[in-house]
């Protein structure tokens, strides 16, 4: 399978006097078109740092971000921002929900970031939210919503418009057992009949079940399954 998101040798440090933080060490991942792929790791192991390089937020200290074959390091800031608006579709841990908007205008905002014309975007925000169990509150702003509501929101923003890749950060950390495998199933789908590119970072063994692939990461390091079934690990 033919990847079209990947990480080459990539590492993150920060450095600050004499105080060197390795964040992410030499990480080689490859997502294919379709594929659901979570990385999975305890707190504090790089997952988050390394999703934020997948989605041109962070630049890499040394390696590659590829997206469809292209290293986007050779990107200006407006490609980038262009990348992030429509190809892209974040989940946000801290959800990133701006408190003056409703619901639906958090996601008719996401929507119109990617380019949809405004005549579009109400009826494509309240399918997104109707998706996530949260139609009746899409009039609501995010003050008025509990913290596993925000999670939805923040979840029906990034699939709207159908982004080519998801990248979720701890996606189910707010929410019950039952919204949580609802969001799964939702993210699953995605992958498999839109064609998307999904990526999962999260340290919550449940949604094991839901993926096509679970990647291992450690002290800034990935271990096993970095790569889609089928492709060689040193030929991508």
């Amino acid at each position: 399978m033919k990847p079209v998101l990947e990480a080459r040798g990539v590492w993150k440090v920060y450095e600050s006097g004499v105080i060197r933080v390795e964040a992410v060490r030499g990480a080689d991942l490859a997502v294919a078109r379709g594929e659901f792929v979570a990385v999975m790791g305890p707190s504090g192991s790089g997952k988050t740092t390394l999703l934020s390089m997948l989605g041109a937020m962070l630049t890499p200290t040394k390696g590659s971000i590829l997206v469809e074959g292209e290293d986007i390091s050779r990107l200006g800031p407006e490609e980038l921002s262009r990348l992030r608006r429509r190809r892209i579709g974040f989940v946000f841990q801290a959800f990133n929900l701006f408190a003056a908007l409703t619901a639906k205008q958090n996601v008719e905002l996401g929507l119109r970031l990617r380019g949809r014309p405004a005549r579009d975007t109400e009826s494509e925000a309240l399918r997104a939210l109707d998706a996530v169990g949260l139609s009746e509150r899409a009039d609501f702003p995010p003050a008025d919503l509990s913290g596993g509501e925000k999670q939805r929101v923040s979840i029906a923003r990034a699939l709207a418009g159908g982004p080519q890749f998801i990248l979720a950060d701890e996606p189910t950390g707010a929410l019950d057992a039952v919204n949580g495998r609802a969001v799964m199933e939702l993210l699953a789908e995605r992958a498999r009949k839109a064609g998307a590119a999904v990526v999962v970072v999260t340290h919550d063994l449940r949604v094991a079940q839901f993926m096509d692939r679970v990647v291992l990461m450690e002290d800034g390091r990935l271990t096993a399954g970095a790569h889609p079934r089928g492709a060689p690990a040193g030929g991508l």
